[in-house]
């Protein structure tokens, strides 16, 4: 948690400051932008997660949505990108972090891509005949261009703005190694086995207060509704 929120601090206020002296560094500015990639429901996507998963998404439980905050202190700039997806592939990062960096002038390292490691969003790098789904492809387009449209309409917002960070406690997660009568154990439910309840939170707002931008992070597995689940 704490290098969390210590890589979110350097990333803010000195992504520049180290090649120049402090004193020249700008007042920090962040922007904000959340794009929408939930697929229709009759689009019946290959969906990520469980292996044994039968045929593509049925309806939407929740939206998805591309996040990302950017943030320049007058020298340099940096940008925060969270997918509501299972996650990236080295290459897909390559690919996309490279795109984004020569389209907003971004360096690709001052840009963080992640994912919310949700269960329940389609596939973006389907393969064999995954990837000749109707749709998969597109839809895979789609979050490309998302990715790359939030970064520069954040961009576009730029605000003076403050940071701040701090913790909280939220009692949602549970251990997942449990334990049969025999002694075995397996992938179930322990509420007495360790868990990390902390919630790291750094909060970006405008000079006058108001909310641009909350980042946290929060150890969980975003499995919730289960391997049957076949809603975004």
């Amino acid at each position: 948690m704490i290098e969390f929120l210590r890589w979110i601090l350097i990333l803010a206020l000195a992504v520049s400051c180290a090649v120049v002296a402090a004193a020249q560094c700008g007042a920090l500015r962040a922007g904000a932008a959340k794009i929408g990639i939930t697929p229709t429901p009759e689009a019946s996507l290959l969906m990520s997660g469980y292996g044994n998963r039968q045929g593509g998404h049925t309806g939407v439980h929740d939206p998805l949505w591309v996040r990302a905050l950017v943030l320049d202190n007058g020298h340099a700039r940096a940008a925060i990108i969270s997918a509501d997806l299972i996650g990236f592939s080295h290459g897909f990062w390559e690919q996309m972090t490279g795109r984004i960096s020569r389209e907003t002038d971004i360096p690709v390292e001052a840009i963080l891509l992640t994912a919310t490691h949700t269960h329940g969003a389609p596939a973006i790098e389907a393969r064999g005949e995954g990837a000749r789904r109707p749709g998969q492809a597109e839809y895979a387009d789609q979050v490309r261009e998302a990715l790359v449209a939030a970064v520069r309409e954040a961009g576009e917002r730029l605000a003076p703005a403050r940071i701040g960070a701090g913790e909280g406690r939220a009692n949602v997660n549970i251990n997942r190694v449990a334990r049969r009568s025999d002694g075995s154990w397996f992938l179930g439910l322990n509420p007495d086995g360790p868990s990390d309840k902390t919630v790291a939170v750094v909060k970006v707002e405008s000079a006058a207060g108001e909310p641009i931008a909350v980042l946290f992070n929060y150890a969980m597995h975003g499995t919730g509704m289960g391997q049957e689940n076949t809603l975004i």
